[in-house]
């Protein structure tokens, strides 16, 4: 169990409470989001090599990736008519992490509010 789990004498957790505290989802979410940062740089990685911007896909994946993450690493760059790709994957990136957040901060709301709740029906004996 996670952090502030209600623990019995013995250190197991009250059956009442048990899976409440979200380790499961809380990594099953954080999987799923990583999931999805990675699958969009997959795809302007595609896109970019798709569009003939570059050569390799190593070198795509490498340039989609970096702007992705806005570390702008220009090792390797598009043709000198296409630099306003690194900006735009850039805030597709931001875009995506502050979501991410977003989403993080809300499932540990609501797993929060549902301990909560289960921890004021067993005080009650219902």
């Amino acid at each position: 169990m996670g952090a502030g789990a209600r623990r019995l004498p013995g250190g197991a957790a009250s059956d009442r409470t048990r899976g409440v505290e979200g380790g499961p989802l809380h990594i099953a979410v954080v999987f799923g989001l990583l999931a999805a940062g990675l699958s969009e740089v997959v795809l302007w990685t595609a896109a970019l090599k798709y569009a003939g911007l570059f050569t390799t896909w190593t070198g795509a994946a490498s340039y989609a990736a970096t702007t992705y993450t806005t570390l702008g690493d220009v090792t390797h760059a598009p043709p000198p008519g296409w630099r306003m790709m690194g900006p735009i994957i850039a805030i597709s990136g931001l875009f995506t992490f502050g979501w991410s957040g977003s989403v993080l901060v809300d499932v540990v709301g609501r797993l929060g509010r549902v301990r909560d709740l289960t921890r004021a029906s067993t005080r009650r004996g219902t």
